[in-house]
């Protein structure tokens, strides 16, 4: 709805047009802003404005030579460090993979031609060991095996009772 037909003022995208040079000669807006003081007064106002934030824009962009030298020597020294900090992680990497060739190399090098026997025991006779069997037996039970003891008797005694009674 066109608020300029019923004598209001033009909208705030109807001033947008305007400025942006959307609304063509000849057309209501066109005439409204002819005929209404306040509404051309408000579009030439946002035209000062826009035109004094472009000034302004372009006043903070324009920089001296030092400013552009400085970016430079900034952004060439990143690069720099970049490039180093890459040649650096291929070093470490070819280092790291030529490590693990060698041990893989050595480990698979290293296979022994003759394999170890295991260690014989040593051989007795067997009148040496009966000797030793004998000799453990008159040493009695220790005395952390004496409750086993027990229980062994106690086992033996009433496995016998058993056989009798059968």
């Amino acid at each position: 709805m066109n608020s300029h037909l019923n004598n209001s003022h033009l909208t705030k995208d109807e001033i947008n047009n305007a400025l942006l040079g959307l609304s063509y000669p000849g057309s209501i807006e066109d005439g409204h802003l002819r005929a209404c003081e306040q509404c051309a007064a408000e579009v030439e106002r946002s035209r000062a404005l826009l035109a004094d934030f472009g000034r302004a824009a372009r006043q903070e962009a324009e920089r001296d030579e030092n400013f552009w030298a400085r970016q430079r020597l900034v952004i060439a020294s990143r690069v720099e460090h970049s490039a180093r900090r890459w040649a650096l992680t291929v070093v470490w990497g070819a280092v790291t993979a030529t490590a693990a060739v060698a041990v893989l190399w050595i480990a698979s090098t290293q296979t022994p031609d003759k394999p170890v026997p295991p260690p014989e025991p040593p051989k007795i006779a067997d009148e040496q060991l009966l000797k030793h069997v004998e000799a453990a037996l008159e040493r009695g039970t220790p005395e952390a095996l004496a409750p086993a003891e027990v229980l062994i008797r106690e086992l033996d005694r009433s496995t016998a009772a058993r056989k009798r009674t059968k």
